[in-house]
């Protein structure tokens, strides 16, 4: 070439404008959110599953067409590049299994939305009804009426769900649910409303209360303590623990106190039971709240049968499972006022296994002759729990003050479970004082002495038969206890029935007055009559 020509070639070269770059990676998304609108685009979100396209993902809008189902020839169509780019990326299983040239997968591929389709699971497969299915596709509640109480009310995952109408009962504990509450002793206001009666002419032999009533000192005391009842009590009950460990020989660390020794049955589920898992002993006619209160923890109750009403300390003994945490021994025994013997007692605790406690219900302690030394266990470390109780000998059963007894490692565990200002100030005051006067709890011990013996010798020369009693009140048999304790309401007297207790053919009778207790012997003849085999007096 003319050396010229090539200088002249070089300088055009130069200075020649470089060419246009080709947009097709910028105007391709664009061109294909605008299509010709000429058919309605078509929605099946069941089959196509692509992510959103938006302007910054200019490379999945090819997808766009498929759902459009565009018509045009994709060799000639200016889009055919960028199909091609994709093609390459997710090719259709066929493409893949064949290994054809770019240029026959081109010719041979149907339009876009049959390769997508070939892709994705046909949709009449997943839309097909199946028993299963059906339910889940209902728009109906799951539950229409009252929710029935099943395990699935356990699950949140299964509440939530719910869309039925839930009572307050669908979603309370269910031992609670199944449980007869315990009955007390029929109030002596309850029964002037019923029966019409002036509640003075009423005298109450249900509930073993003192019948000389409160210590004088405690009323004293309580009065006392009125003045300053704006303030909170003690929560740690600091006095009256100290006063309760002095008068046994113990430390303030082995007492606990309890709104009532029924709290401290309370504690002792808390502390040492797990609902489904571990058991309780206690015996067949045993306090009705041991089981109560099991069946309210969920804890498997065994009730082990009695020896002429009184609890069989062996057979508690052998009763004893891997999961048995707790046995309850009342002695003297409500309702049926039996006692162990103290060597029985002795040798019940010498044979306990190490994962039992002993829990010793001593609520009518202060009424035997002869006591056991139920007090030395918790000195020498026994795993014993004693529960005494300020309503029985120092007449308070209206302040709700009572204690346990026990080691510091166990009384320290029953701390941790009790709830602060449990006994109020009040109750802390009178009961201080109630414990410090000997002289009414000798009052108080005399007159139930003799109160039980008359009524006990009443019983025999009539020819019924009663339980022996160590305690402030006699069971005895009548037939049928429910009619008698009818008619004797009516007369103003209020006995126990033993109904709630599984002896429908007794009640029980506490020690009262002097004058109480003749009137219930004068009036109970009449009370028994076509009842029970019996003679008058």
């Amino acid at each position: 070439m003319n050396p010229l020509l090539r200088w002249v070639t070089k300088i055009i070269r130069i200075f020649r404008p470089a060419p246009a770059p080709v947009a097709v990676p910028e105007a391709a998304p664009f061109t294909v959110v605008e299509p010709s609108r000429t058919e309605p685009i078509k929605e099946t979100p069941a089959k196509v599953v692509s992510p959103v396209v938006s302007h910054s993902a200019p490379v999945e809008k090819p997808v766009q067409p498929a759902v459009a189902e565009d018509r045009t020839d994709p060799s000639t169509s200016p889009r055919s590049a960028l199909d091609d780019s994709v093609a390459k990326e997710e090719p259709p299983p066929a493409a893949k299994q064949t290994e054809q040239s770019p240029r026959q997968a081109r010719e041979d591929k149907t339009p876009a939305k049959k390769a997508v389709e070939k892709s994705i699971p046909q949709p009449a497969k997943q839309q097909e009804p199946t028993p299963p299915i059906e339910p889940k596709q209902e728009t109906k509640p799951i539950f229409t009426g009252r929710v029935e109480i099943t395990p699935d009310l356990d699950n949140p995952a299964r509440l939530r769900q719910i869309k039925g109408v839930i009572s307050v009962n669908d979603i309370a504990n269910r031992e609670l649910l199944d449980l007869v509450p315990y009955e007390p002793g029929k109030p002596v206001d309850d029964v002037a409303r019923e029966i019409g009666l002036d509640p003075s002419s009423i005298i109450k032999l249900a509930s073993n209360e003192n019948p000389l009533g409160p210590s004088p000192l405690a009323m004293a005391a309580m009065h006392k303590a009125i003045e300053t009842s704006h303030f909170y009590p003690d929560g740690g009950g600091f006095h009256l623990r100290n006063a309760i460990a002095h008068a046994f020989g113990l430390g303030r660390e082995n007492v606990v106190l309890g709104n009532g020794s029924n709290e401290i049955i309370e504690l002792l589920f808390h502390t040492f039971t797990r609902p489904g898992i571990h058991e309780i002993i206690t015996a067949r006619h045993a306090f009705a709240v041991y089981t109560l209160m099991a069946q309210l923890f969920g804890v498997h109750a065994i009730v082990v049968d009695d020896v002429d009403f009184t609890p069989d300390l062996p057979a508690m003994l052998k009763a004893v499972t891997p999961q048995t945490r707790l046995i309850f021994l009342a002695s003297p025994n409500n309702p049926t006022g039996s006692r162990v013997t103290n060597e029985a007692l002795d040798a019940f605790i010498r044979d306990l296994p190490p994962h039992v406690i002993a829990v010793l219900d001593e609520a009518y302690y202060e009424f035997l002759d002869n006591p056991p030394d139920s007090v030395g266990y918790v000195k020498n470390g026994a795993r014993v729990v004693l529960m005494r109780t300020f309503s029985k000998i120092q007449g308070l059963a209206g302040l709700r003050v009572g204690y346990g007894l026990a080691p510091a490692e166990i009384a320290n565990l029953l701390q941790r479970a009790r709830q602060p200002f449990n006994a109020n100030s009040i109750a802390q005051a009178g009961a201080m004082a109630g414990l410090a006067d000997l002289d009414h709890q000798k009052k108080t011990k005399a007159i139930t002495d003799e109160g039980r013996r008359v009524i006990e010798g009443a019983f025999a020369k009539m020819g019924l038969k009663y339980v022996p009693s160590a305690a402030n009140f006699v069971m005895v048999h009548v037939g049928d206890g429910g009619e008698v304790f009818k008619r004797l309401m009516k007369k103003g007297i209020i006995v126990r029935s033993m109904v709630s207790y599984h002896l429908p053919e007794y009640i029980r009778v506490s020690v009262g007055t002097p004058e109480q207790n003749a009137r219930f012997l004068a009036e109970l003849p009449a009370a028994l009559e076509g009842l029970v085999s019996f003679t008058r007096p």
